[in-house]
């Protein structure tokens, strides 16, 4: 899907500057949902946005974070779920409420485009190669 497939969508119906810088045609925008906070990446940022629209914060990441919710349900909100992300370095674990990185995983750096999904005590990267780090 690219970019004009959300624009009348993204940020609560209209495409607003208020939540982030309008794509290009060609850039894929990504979501991830809780109950009352979403993900959205677009271009290299990753954007939380509250259930009205409006932007939280922004990390930049090479792809959307894998959203997890700690009791495995559906999550409510970005606080206190597993936000994980593939970086230059490893793997990262954003807090949900600022999107600051929060623990760096020293594992071989994955594809830019890799999902990190915590399982167990470790975690699965699946991209171009699937790799479990326990």
């Amino acid at each position: 899907m690219n970019a004009w497939t959300f624009i009348g969508w993204c940020c609560a119906t209209t495409w607003s500057a208020r939540c982030c810088a309008a794509p290009n045609a060609t850039s894929p925008v990504l979501r991830a949902a809780a109950t009352q906070q979403e993900l959205l990446w677009i271009a290299g940022t990753a954007y939380a946005l509250d259930s009205s629209g409006t932007q939280e914060w922004t990390a930049p990441t090479s792809t959307l974070p894998t959203l997890t919710p700690p009791d495995g349900g559906a999550p409510s909100s970005l606080t206190g779920a597993v936000i994980l992300v593939p970086t230059s370095s490893g793997v990262a674990r954003l807090d949900g409420a600022t999107g600051q990185v929060t623990t760096q995983y020293a594992v071989p750096p994955p594809a830019p485009d890799s999902r990190v999904y915590p399982v167990g005590k470790g975690l699965l990267v699946a991209g171009a190669s699937t790799a479990y780090y326990a």
